[in-house]
């Protein structure tokens, strides 16, 4: 689900798993513009906020977008393993389920 803090600060999406430790942090933008480094950035800062487990769990990162990604965030992503689905991937992987 979706995580808030007091102050307002917001992360779309947050899994557990308790078992292994690891934490998903997830952004979705629904917008006409690829997405560039600056929205990873904020969502690492974000997850400094969120407690659970802090300093003992394993990190995972994605980002989803309508429009894509920049080259720079491509490069970025593949150098530190942020998973990133674009609108053709969640088509992919909606028409996959539907067949299965």
């Amino acid at each position: 689900g979706s995580w808030w803090s007091r102050k307002g600060d917001e992360i779309d999406i947050v899994a557990l798993n308790d078992d292994k430790k690891e934490i998903l942090f997830a952004e979705c933008k629904w917008i006409e513009k690829k997405v560039d480094v600056d929205l990873y950035n904020s969502l690492k800062e974000k997850t400094k906020l969120v407690d659970w487990n802090a300093g003992k769990r394993i990190e995972k990162f994605a980002l989803f977008s309508k429009s894509g990604f920049t080259s720079k965030m491509i490069e970025l992503a593949k150098k530190e393993k942020v998973k990133l689905f674009d609108l053709e991937d969640i088509e992919r992987l909606l028409v996959y389920t539907e067949k299965s």
